[in-house]
C-alpha cells in the first residue's frame, strides 16, 4: 500500500470506531451511527425522518426531515 492508501484506511478505521463507539453508546444501529459521526465529523447538521433516532441522540446536531416542510 502506498502511504496515502495506508492514511485513507486509517481515516476509515478511525470513523468506524468512532460509530461502533456511539452505536454502543446510544443504543442505536452502526449504521445509524455511521451518519451521526459523518454529521458531526463535517460540522454539519444531520436531517432524518426517524423519531426513535432523534429522541436517542439528543446530545446531537440531529433534526426531524417533518420540521422542514
Amino acid at each position: 500500500l502506498s502511504l496515502n492508501s495506508q492514511r485513507q484506511t486509517g481515516k476509515k478505521l478511525k470513523s468506524l470506531t468512532i460509530a461502533i463507539e456511539l452505536s454502543l453508546s446510544y443504543n442505536i444501529s452502526v449504521y445509524d451511527a455511521i451518519y451521526v459521526a459523518l454529521s458531526e465529523g463535517v460540522d454539519c447538521p444531520l436531517v432524518s425522518a426517524d423519531k426513535k433516532l432523534l429522541e436517542k441522540v439528543k446530545d446531537f446536531n440531529v433534526f426531524l426531515l417533518r420540521d422542514f416542510g
